[in-house]
């Protein structure tokens, strides 16, 4: 777990997380954990990076539709030069940030410096994106520059009440801005962190295995993206800042919506008061959520790998 005084993890576990977004929209996709070098032998597999972990286990396997295109976003932590070619050789784009002591050089040019050196001789101009339906606004720059090893790339600068980012995009067509708005939708991933630990459970697993583990994450990641999806259409992504307590509620109310309609249906009107009353109750039983949680939990008791359900719960997760 993380300890804020501390600043560092103990007595916890460090995922890889993973989400996807198109537009607005936003879900978690994978997550796998991070086991140390010094343990890996006790998990009969072979040492892997975070970065590793990232690309190869998180990346890699994901496929798209026909026709889509993927930018992957993460944070200057897990920049690598190897990683980020290795991702390009996928047919994919990358965005991300860049510590201040990369060194760039420009085009045709020998000598490098500093990426915050080169970005202190760019003109900057302000720009306002909107982000998790709120605007921001930035003084950015931006220019194509060459990292060896990786090749072309733009960087762009941001300034923010006296302090400066750089930010990396293979994309070379891409605008800043369009690139500042990738790099701030990151920040998402920490909402799944926050809101999943708070309405799903996200850190109250109690299980030992790492496989046992990264399902039962899994799970949590499958509820929320199937509240998000359940939501009312009519309802914008981002209302009340998209919080999934709000989506949550949404789902909820189209579930109660269509429960009455069913049991309206169900029950003929002309029927006496008494037995009315009898089969309404009984349907609220087999609908609330709480009978549906009892059938789900005594279902999964019964699974085994080798049992016929074993497809459906693969399919599921």
């Amino acid at each position: 777990m993380y300890n804020p005084v501390a600043a560092e993890t103990e007595l916890g576990n460090k995922l890889v997380t993973s989400c996807l977004q198109v537009g607005d929209v936003y879900v978690p996709y994978l997550a796998r954990m991070y086991v140390p070098e010094d343990l890996a032998p006790d998990f009969d597999e072979p040492f892997k990076k975070k970065t590793e972990i990232a690309v190869e286990d998180i990346v890699t396997p994901l496929q798209l539709p026909a026709g889509a295109a993927l930018t992957v976003v993460f944070d200057s932590a897990y920049y690598g030069d190897e990683r980020v070619v290795a991702i390009q050789d996928q047919g994919h784009d990358v965005v991300c940030r860049l510590k201040s002591d990369k060194h760039v050089s420009l085009q045709d040019v020998v000598w490098t410096q500093r990426v915050d050196a080169r970005a202190s001789t760019l003109e900057y101009e302000s720009t306002t994106i909107t982000v998790r339906g709120k605007e921001k606004t930035y003084d950015i720059a931006s220019e194509v520059v060459k990292i060896e090893d990786v090749g072309p790339v733009k960087i762009v600068a941001s300034k923010t009440d006296d302090t400066t980012r750089h930010y990396l995009s293979t994309d070379l067509g891409r605008s800043a801005a369009e690139i500042l708005e990738l790099v701030e939708h990151r920040w998402n991933i920490e909402t799944v962190h926050e809101e999943s630990n708070a309405k799903f459970g996200f850190k109250q697993y109690q299980l030992e295995r790492k496989q046992a583990i990264e399902r039962y994450i899994q799970l949590v990641f499958l509820a929320w993206t199937l509240v998000t999806f359940a939501e009312r259409a009519n309802v914008p992504f981002w209302e009340e800042r998209g919080g999934l307590s709000v989506r949550l509620d949404h789902a909820k109310e189209a579930y109660l919506v269509e429960t009455l309609l069913e049991i309206t249906e169900e029950v003929p009107p002309s029927l006496p008061r008494a037995e009315r009353r009898e089969q309404l109750h009984e349907l609220v039983c087999e609908f609330s959520w709480s009978s549906f949680a009892s059938f789900f939990l005594t279902v999964s008791k019964t699974y085994t790998p080798l049992n016929e359900r074993s497809g459906f719960y693969t399919s599921l997760i």
